[in-house]
């Protein structure tokens, strides 16, 4: 028996948009490329010949696949014009398709059946005729003219499921992971059920992991993630301190910032996908998601001038702080902070700016930027970042704000209060305005402004 797929990439221009440079039928479904699906399908129905006809260059196609050695097929190559129905393909391929019994895969879709029970399952003689030619998939009689009757199609127990937007994709991997991981062969190793763990896996005591769940080859999870359930992590992965991935998949060779929480959300690269909607943004801060090597480097980078920053202006508050703060809690006798939102929704005391402003000697530490002091010791010892996210108050409204956000990432300086509008939709506007701009850079302009305009116009 021989095989014939028409990988046409017209059928998937979504994949392009959400994955710029993959080749669609390359797209990971839980760590194993769609097409490689279609040739253990074909493997288990005992196919000695495959064809994959494509109507854009086959060159990372057949790198990938190769000859075939891999499933025990000969795999061979051909291009088609976009426009080339599935007949014409056939008819430009004569040679190879009539030789044998043919099954034709046509178009971008996955075929869900069980490994354990197909080759037993489906019998070809007793199929009959089909007068739907717009199904996915097709067998041929040897001896058959396909244009004197309709193409042959399987029966219903062998179900297509199409691919037609993220979403589906999104929805198509998790439930492969959590209900029909046993119905194919998939990558990796365990011995436990719902598990799939691949070589060179390296985690700490501190990491929690739980199932189900897959994760490719030399990953690494660094101290105190949380990892799964519900999780895809691809090959050469490093997700660093403090992150937590839930319901979430994360593409080969990327790197994951400290203290992320990421659910329901596909990492490619650095775009930061909805699985729920689809809605894509891309990050630009390697510190937050990026391709591996340079993003642990900007993230070491921007962690080391991050704290320098911070002690230099410890050192140089230190004093002052004492001079005014101390003595602004014994005139008042009140209390001068508020519960804000740290990192991961932890709740801390910090000064509260609106109470302090009541008080001259308060307008005066404002000024100065004073009030910032003890957060500045958070971020020397990592628990914020120096400029972030900004710091909300703990009350239903910012929660909701914080946990809606692509990424939460509170900082002692924000880019809110280098604009200080006051009005919330504008506010949530820089927020998101700061997660799709961050960078190094970036942030020493938010930190020199948020300075300037405090030292000129106060809190």
């Amino acid at each position: 028996m021989r095989c014939l797929i028409y990988a046409r990439n017209t059928d998937a221009n979504w994949v392009r948009a959400v994955f710029p440079g993959l080749e669609p039928y390359l797209l990971k479904l839980v760590n194993k490329p769609l097409l490689e699906y279609f040739l253990d399908f074909a493997s288990l129905l005992k196919v000695k010949q495959v064809r994959i006809v494509s109507d854009t260059s086959s060159k990372e196609i057949e790198r990938y696949f190769e000859k075939g050695q891999k499933w025990g097929i000969d795999v061979s190559y051909a291009l088609a014009h976009p426009e080339d129905s599935v007949k014409n393909v056939y008819l430009k391929n004569i040679s190879f398709c009539k030789e044998d019994d043919l099954i034709i895969m046509n178009g971008f879709f996955f075929i869900e059946y069980n490994r354990d029970s197909l080759s037993q399952r489906v019998s070809f003689a007793d199929l009959g005729a089909c007068m739907d030619s717009g199904k996915n998939l097709y067998y041929i009689p040897i001896n058959v003219n396909p244009s004197s009757i309709s193409f042959c199609r399987f029966d219903q127990s062998i179900r297509i499921r199409e691919l037609e937007n993220v979403v589906e994709y999104f929805k198509l991997s998790m439930d492969i992971l959590a209900n029909q991981n046993k119905h194919y062969v998939l990558p990796g190793y365990s011995n436990e059920k719902n598990a799939f763990y691949g070589i060179s896996f390296i985690y700490p005591h501190s990491c929690q992991i739980s199932k189900p769940i897959m994760i490719g080859n030399n990953t690494r999870f660094r101290d105190h993630t949380i990892i799964g359930p519900n999780s895809i992590i691809g090959d050469n992965v490093v997700i660093d301190d403090h992150s937590e991935v839930q319901n979430s998949i994360i593409y080969d060779n990327t790197y994951v910032g400290p203290d992320l929480e990421l659910n329901q959300k596909i990492i490619y690269r650095n775009m930061l996908i909805s699985g729920l909607t689809g809605d894509y943004i891309q990050i630009s801060d390697n510190v937050i998601i990026s391709y591996l090597e340079q993003g642990i480097m900007a993230s070491f980078f921007n962690v080391l001038v991050q704290r320098l920053i911070a002690l230099f202006l410890i050192l140089l508050m230190a004093v002052p702080w004492l001079v005014l703060w101390v003595p602004l809690l014994i005139i008042t006798r009140k209390n001068l902070t508020e519960y804000i939102m740290e990192k991961r929704g932890r709740i801390k005391k910090f000064c509260d700016p609106l109470s302090i402003k009541r008080f001259w000697l308060g307008r005066v530490l404002l000024h100065l930027s004073l009030d910032k002091f003890v957060r500045l010791l958070f971020a020397f010892a990592g628990r914020l970042y120096l400029v972030g996210n900004h710091l909300y108050v703990n009350n239903a409204i910012n929660r909701k704000l914080c946990k809606d956000l692509e990424v939460y990432n509170p900082g002692v300086f924000s880019l809110i209060e280098s604009k200080q509008s006051g009005e919330e939709a504008i506010d949530e506007f820089y927020e998101l305005e700061y997660i799709n701009n961050c960078s190094t850079r970036n942030n020493l302009v938010i930190l020199v402004k948020t300075l300037y305009r405090r030292l000129v116009h106060g809190f």
